[in-house]
Parts: C-alpha cells; structure tokens; sequence
C-alpha cells in the first residue's frame, strides 16, 4: 500500500512527459502566442499513454480516516477544464473548474465555483495519469474530499482517486494502458490492478453514498 502524499498540489510523482495539449470534448484558453484562442484540451479520441506514473500517498484505511485528512468535503458538478497545472515549468496535472452543491466541512457553500487540480493531464493527444486516477467529466456529480491549495480558490484532491466519488460508476480490476483510448475507460471511477484496494474502494463508497448523497 501506499503511505502518504504531503502536498496536494505539487504533487510528489515520478512522471515522465508534460506540458500543454488539444482535443475537442472540453475548450480551454490557448496561453502563449494567441492567448485567449480556445483550443481542445481533451476527448473521447484521447490516447492513453503508456507512462507509469507513480505517487507516495496516504491510503484511508475507511470513511473516518478521509474525512479527518480533508479540510472540505463537497458536492460538486464538474464544469469545464481550465488546461495545465505548472509548476515552476513542470506540468503536474490539470485544472478543473467545478461548482459546489452542498458544503459539508468548512467555509465552501452551495453556489461557489472553486478549481480543483487533478494529477492528470494530456500531453501531444496522449493522457497521462499519477496512479490510474482518472478525471472528472463535465456535467457529473461527485463528492470530494479536498485539501486548499497554494493558490486562491485552488484544492487538491486528497489522497487521489480515494478522494473523489459519483454514483452508479464501475471499477476496473486491472491497469489505466490497458485501454488505448480514454473513451473505453470511461463507465469507471477507479481503477488499480490490486483487489484489495478495489475493495476497500467500494468500501468507503458504500459509506460515501450513505452519508453525503
């Protein structure tokens, strides 16, 4: 198992490739030459890359655990990505907006639109991922367990993809390059190649659908 991630936005990964992208499903302002142009950022024709990345983070061992790590937990619906997180030049992920629709811990309340950063971003049409986690879509519910981030109106997910949840979404037992395309990994919410951590997964979303949904 994985111990602890300790920044939630500059996020401490082995991660080969970065940098900035297209695609056609959700449109992000150009930055650079052009700034303001709207460009492609991701889409159902987004390859998969084949990059193993990694992270040093803190596993919840159930529903308690991750509620005392967060600083907020949310209901959210994903709104439009708002292209790269870079860090002193290194991408580390991409930005999120989402709307909040119920605050329960902690000043965010129904109404406000806040960024989350995800560990995952798409470079040269390819999509590259820090422990298979896999992005919010535009238009769909989740709850997330949320740390501030280094900038104003920015969160990081705590603990990766045990910090986000939505409904009726399936689990894959195996690995994100096994699909070529991110279309076919879609229908899922969580993937890993260890049973163990698909069932503590379903676990704590057992607990997460009862409690906060």
């Amino acid at each position: 198992m994985k111990k602890i991630l300790t920044v939630p936005i500059a996020f401490s990964i082995i991660l080969a490739g970065c940098n900035n992208v297209a695609s056609d499903k959700f449109a992000v302002k150009k930055q650079g030459e052009n700034e303001g142009e709207m460009v492609n950022y991701i889409n159902e024709e987004t390859k998969i890359s084949n990059t193993v990345s990694i992270a040093d983070y803190h596993v919840p061992t159930d529903l308690t655990n991750l509620e005392e790590r967060a600083e907020f937990i949310v209901n959210v619906r994903a709104i439009q990505d708002l292209g790269d997180d870079v860090v002193n030049g290194e991408t580390l992920g991409s930005r999120k907006e989402v709307e909040v629709l119920k605050g329960y811990k902690n000043s965010l309340k129904k109404g406000d639109k806040i960024v989350i950063v995800e560990p995952a971003f798409v470079k040269d049409n390819e999509y590259y991922s820090v422990e298979s986690y896999l992005k919010m879509d535009d238009g769909k519910d989740y709850t997330l367990f949320l740390q501030k981030g280094d900038d104003e109106n920015e969160y990081g997910v705590v603990s990766l993809a045990y910090g986000k949840y939505s409904k009726n979404e399936k689990k894959f037992n195996g690995k994100l390059s096994s699909f070529s395309l991110l279309k076919e990994a879609e229908p899922y919410n969580f993937i890993s190649d260890h049973t163990d951590e698909i069932e503590l997964y379903e676990h704590i979303e057992d607990e997460v659908n009862n409690k906060y949904n």
